[in-house]
């Protein structure tokens, strides 16, 4: 009896001590997410898809809803700019550009720029990526996963994926980025709310309807950054030169391909048009296949700026182009696009 005893005082300890810790992880977790509808608004937006979705939605939502929308990684959010487009061409566009959001987070992106039902979603993205295995990334929605079931993807690539969804549902990993960014806010090792850094040469007309909202200063080797209310970053400084190399490029990977196909897919089926657009590097010229064959794959128009050359001084780094490299880039693909009449 007193053994029975025992183990229900047991049993209901476990159980106490299982509620406790859940309500205790559940409490900071709440509180995240009630930050995390409060820090992105018209100003403000941190580095999840989601969190710019709805960025988008409350500076080109409704009847000021874009003709354009580009989705991409921060290749995309530095390299386009949307204040040209809108400004000087008249074709309102949103930068949906984000750090570290490849071809797999694509799907969701996708998705979520469908909604605002612009007349063209441009994909930017390196063409090397398609030479390549897809890559998992952390910030993943449910969309991406039907991707790539349907898409029939690798096992581990699948595993990883879903280990990455599963840990999305932790507030306190998934907003990792926005905590750090609220803690050095607030012991002012930045200002997260500065006027813009003027260089040498550069002023605010330079920056399109860029409207700044966050400064970030001497980021990586001494560059500086913005972000605006058009979706656009902004880098400042100046790579040092480089000698050129060249990159054979061999085989594509049929995984890749199709898990992009599965995107433009879902573009062309809402009645939008969709082109693809493969962005230069810094010092490297690629050798690769047709890009007619490509093409054909996908069955969308291309834009291969991937030799584009782009002087050392428009580079913030070998990898993104500084505050002039951006228009630079921007004109010359619209010089290319218009053949295909996107506007």
């Amino acid at each position: 009896m007193s053994s029975c005893t025992s183990n229900s005082k047991l049993r209901k300890q476990f159980f106490l001590t299982l509620f406790l810790a859940t309500f205790m992880f559940s409490i900071p977790c709440v509180m995240i997410y009630l930050y995390s509808l409060k820090v992105t608004n018209k100003n403000v937006f941190y580095t999840t898809a989601s969190s710019k979705a709805k960025h988008m939605a409350l500076n080109v939502g409704g009847a000021s809803k874009p003709e354009i929308i580009f989705i991409g990684s921060s290749r995309t959010l530095f390299h386009i700019d949307t204040g040209y487009l809108t400004n000087d061409l008249h074709l309102k566009s949103y930068n949906y550009g984000l750090d570290g959001h490849i071809i797999s987070s694509f799907p969701y992106m996708v998705e979520q720029a469908i909604k605002f039902k612009p007349k063209v979603i441009v994909i930017n993205l390196d063409l090397q990526d398609l030479y390549s295995p897809p890559e998992a990334t952390r910030d993943i929605y449910l969309p991406d996963m039907v991707a790539y079931i349907k898409t029939h993807q690798e096992f581990n690539f699948l595993i990883t994926s879903l280990e990455y969804y599963i840990a999305g549902f932790n507030l306190v990993r998934q907003h990792a980025t926005t905590i750090h960014q609220f803690i050095v806010g607030k012991t002012r090792a930045f200002a997260s709310h500065e006027t813009y850094h003027v260089i040498p040469n550069a002023s605010p007309q330079n920056f399109g309807d860029c409207i700044p909202f966050l400064n970030k200063k001497n980021v990586g080797a001494g560059m500086d950054v913005i972000q605006c209310q058009n979706g656009d970053g902004i880098l400042f400084g100046q790579t040092k030169l480089l000698s050129k190399k060249t990159v054979k490029l061999s085989q594509i990977n049929p995984h890749t391909l199709e898990l992009l196909k599965y995107s433009l897919d879902m573009i062309k089926k809402n009645h939008i048009t969709p082109i693809l657009v493969f962005s230069p590097m810094y010092a490297i010229d690629f050798s690769y296949q047709d890009i007619n064959d490509i093409q054909s794959s996908l069955g969308v128009k291309i834009i291969d700026l991937t030799n584009l050359s782009i002087p050392a001084k428009d580079w913030a780094n070998d990898s993104h182009l500084n505050f002039a490299g951006r228009e630079l880039f921007t004109k010359k693909l619209y010089a290319a696009g218009r053949l295909i009449a996107w506007d």
